[in-house]
């Protein structure tokens, strides 16, 4: 993967130039990414996650753009909530956790199920192939679904 990346910044028209007379100055490095929605509290007493903090990255997919940017609306309506009432409390912010749940419970919940599926390769294939007309008719109302 760092070969790969390497010869895409050496070499690729779009990028390449930008690194012309670049140098590395350190080693690669990466972490894992944070898909543990159903573990951890997302709020508590003054204090609410978004994003990776809140472990909303999608695990079948690897990508939590959308859903931390989401959360961070989530939160926003949430904090003027808290500021409207002058309420900040645990209690009060149950809420939010109840919010991210409606909004990513079924979709991280399936993506982390995928996922594991997925470690059983046959019968991932033979699921995927049986199952894919299903996916393609409920695919597009849940992609146009949006809360915001």
């Amino acid at each position: 993967m760092i070969d790969e990346v390497a010869k895409i910044i050496q070499t690729h028209p779009k990028v390449a130039y930008k690194f012309k007379n670049a140098s590395q100055v350190g080693n690669w490095r990466g972490w894992g990414i944070p898909y543990h929605f159903g573990v951890q509290k997302k709020s508590g007493n003054r204090f609410m996650l978004v994003g990776d903090a809140a472990g909303l990255a999608n695990a079948f997919y690897k990508e939590g753009v959308g859903t931390g940017m989401m959360s961070g609306i989530i939160c926003a309506k949430q904090i003027a909530n808290c500021l409207g009432k002058d309420r900040f409390t645990v209690n009060f912010l149950e809420t939010y956790d109840i919010s991210l749940k409606k909004e990513f419970g079924k979709l991280l919940s399936f993506s982390e199920f995928v996922l594991k599926l997925t470690r059983k390769r046959s019968l991932f294939i033979f699921l995927a192939r049986i199952l894919k007309k299903k996916f393609e008719k409920r695919i597009k109302p849940l992609m146009l679904r949006r809360s915001y």
